[in-house]
């Protein structure tokens, strides 16, 4: 509460003040005990009359009255605050994969926008107009503002059922028209050879490695992070997705379908055994070996297990240095490319989710884009039929 200079009227814990442009405004300050038998204060100013005061003020003695004093005294909370509590409290309960979009998201997305926003401002208009258009007119996908849109949902669905808001507001939000813009988060298969070179010229182990098992492989930043070297078949070209690892802990794929082996090529399973002499190598001059279950990428510098950033912090450098006019994408924008060009070679949905560790209805519905350019293309191999005109 600003520091404005309060009279106290008539009504009690009714004050009135005059604000920063000398109009006369209304405020209620009331102390009550809580259960823990603490003293505790209410205030609220910015009303315009003392009756609008007075009528906020029932409102809150109501609620204690009625044992709701969780409503009085979480009033002040912020959205980023209660994101803060609600991912803490669920970190253990969801797959690693979750509970790192959702931070990114938040990050990225929610807490720039409404973070400091109270629980109580929030509604179906505010979350339209000061998060959603703003992420619409920045360009992001469709699939990406819906799944923005439901980590704020939940958040408040959590928040009324721990009695921090009497509702969730947000009812239904519009993410715009589905306008067959791609997501934007994936090289084309030219990119991403021209992409691939580049790093090898730069850096042609560690760096290299890493993005190349990212464009050959499909699999995701925190499967790759959870590699071990035990995990790599290297007679029968196959690498095994066992688990993931992400904010410093090990759990397991995102979906039962995680869980998979998949064949590699040569240029990988090559490349990987260049890789792991390096390592050898370098541990073995501090002192440190690489045993069958070392995880397989390292940091290049302390040969420590990589850490959450360390991809991402890689890719945002070599980016930044290329000479190429490459998009800019995230690490996760390397399984688009692997299935985006799987796709258009007119490999089987089904084969696809099963080497990426996808559902094939995710498939159809991540990869529409690439599925629709090879449903135009396998029309056009009837053209040379030509019935009727012998």
């Amino acid at each position: 509460m600003a520091r404005y200079k309060m009279t106290k009227t008539k009504k009690d814990s009714i004050y009135k003040y005059k604000d920063a442009a000398g109009n006369t405004k209304y405020a209620y300050r009331y102390k009550f005990y809580d259960k823990f038998q603490n003293r505790q204060e209410k205030s609220q100013q910015g009303f315009s009359t003392e009756q609008d005061a007075e009528r906020a003020l029932i409102e809150v003695k109501a609620d204690i009255l009625d044992g709701n004093q969780s409503y009085v005294t979480s009033a002040n909370y912020k959205l980023i605050d209660w994101l803060t509590i609600w991912m803490d409290a669920n970190k253990t309960n969801w797959r690693i994969g979750t509970y790192e979009l959702y931070e990114r998201h938040i990050r990225l997305h929610i807490s720039p926008l409404i973070g400091k926003m109270k629980l109580t401002k929030i509604t179906n208009m505010v979350m339209q107009r000061d998060l959603i258009n703003p992420l619409i007119e920045k360009g992001l996908s469709q699939r990406t503002l819906k799944s923005v849109g439901r980590i704020v949902i939940a958040a408040l669905n959590s928040a009324v059922d721990e009695r921090i808001i009497r509702n969730n507001p947000v009812t239904k939000l519009d993410y715009g028209k589905f306008n067959g813009k791609k997501d934007g988060n994936y090289f084309s298969e030219e990119e991403l050879k021209l992409f691939l070179n580049y790093v090898y010229k730069t850096e042609p182990t560690s760096y290299y490695t890493i993005f190349l098992t990212l464009g050959m492989s499909g699999i995701r930043k925190g499967e790759l992070a959870g590699l071990r070297w035990s995990d790599i078949d290297f007679e029968n070209n196959t690498i095994t997705i066992e688990r993931t690892r992400a904010n410093k802990k090990v759990g397991p794929p995102k979906s039962d379908n995680g869980y998979r082996t998949i064949s590699i090529n040569k240029i990988l399973i090559n490349q990987l055994k260049k890789y792991k002499v390096w390592c050898i190598q370098n541990k073995w001059e501090k002192q440190m070996t690489v045993e069958k279950d070392s995880y397989v990428f390292i940091d290049r510098y302390k040969f420590t297990p990589i850490s959450d950033t360390y991809v991402n912090d890689a890719l945002d450098y070599l980016l930044e240095k290329c000479t190429y006019d490459l998009p800019r994408i995230t690490p996760h924008g390397f399984r688009h490319t692997f299935a985006s060009i799987l796709i258009a070679n007119k490999i089987p949905v089904v084969s696809v989710a099963k080497i990426i560790g996808d559902h094939p209805t995710t498939v159809m519905n991540v990869y529409a884009h690439s599925l629709s350019r090879v449903e135009e293309e396998t029309v056009e191999l009837f053209n040379h039929f030509n019935i009727g005109e012998g």
